[in-house]
């Protein structure tokens, strides 16, 4: 099954977790409920629909959103409601405390300030219930150690052009089975390989590396 997941799985199937008990019949009914404290929908890009759905039963002071998709746009955009239903009106969202990582000036909701933001036009700030979120990198990826360094690059590059000039004919596939070996390879390189990607790429190709070079070098 892991070999079918993206990068096989490694971290979120590899690392122990406690079981919890959770009752998860009836959700919907529930909800309407009231039985619920808090509702986190923890990828809106994804599952606006679902918010939408639930809507009736949501209220500031019991739903949180988080927005962890690349790009610095805020729900909903094109892709998520063809549309147009939400044009020079407040989007749903907006409604809650929405948490966005790549945060920027940018992250607006209602089209036309996302269009003033892009041509440079002075515009308010994003609504006060928008809050930037970051990644970490759990302390147990921190190597202890100084890791040797003997060879000059790691085995898996994502870029195919990349590939050709160092000679390596891994191909674009997962060349390992385990998060340990991967992180391994990455610590026994002198230097990892990253590119730019969209407008954010600096941010995005930064973020990619993070966890890696976490495992590469010792933490302070």
């Amino acid at each position: 099954m892991r070999e079918r997941i993206r990068g096989h799985g490694c971290t979120i199937y590899t690392t122990p977790l406690e079981e919890i008990e959770i009752d998860r019949s009836q959700i919907e009914l529930r909800l309407a409920r009231g039985e619920f404290d808090l509702v986190i929908f923890g990828c809106i890009a994804r599952q606006y629909e679902l918010f939408l759905y639930h809507l009736k039963w949501l209220t500031p002071d019991n739903t949180v959103i988080l927005d962890g998709a690349d790009g610095e746009d805020a729900m909903p955009h094109l892709r998520s409601d063809p549309l147009g239903r939400w044009i020079g009106l407040r989007p749903p969202t907006v409604r809650f405390p929405y948490y966005k990582r790549e945060f920027t000036r940018n992250t607006q909701f209602n089209p036309i300030a996302k269009l003033a933001c892009r041509l440079g036009w002075p515009w308010p700030t994003s609504p006060p219930k928008v809050r930037p979120i970051a990644f970490c990198i759990p302390d147990s990826k921190l190597r202890k150690d100084t890791p040797a360094k003997d060879k000059s690059f790691p085995a898996h590059i994502v870029d195919a052009e990349l590939r050709t000039f160092l000679g390596l004919t891994n191909g674009d596939g997962y060349t390992f089975d385990s998060e340990e070996a991967y992180y391994g390879d990455l610590a026994s390189s002198k230097f990892g390989i990253t590119t730019k990607r969209g407008r954010l790429g600096l941010h995005a190709a930064l973020r990619d590396r993070a966890q890696p070079l976490g495992a590469m070098f010792p933490g302070s």
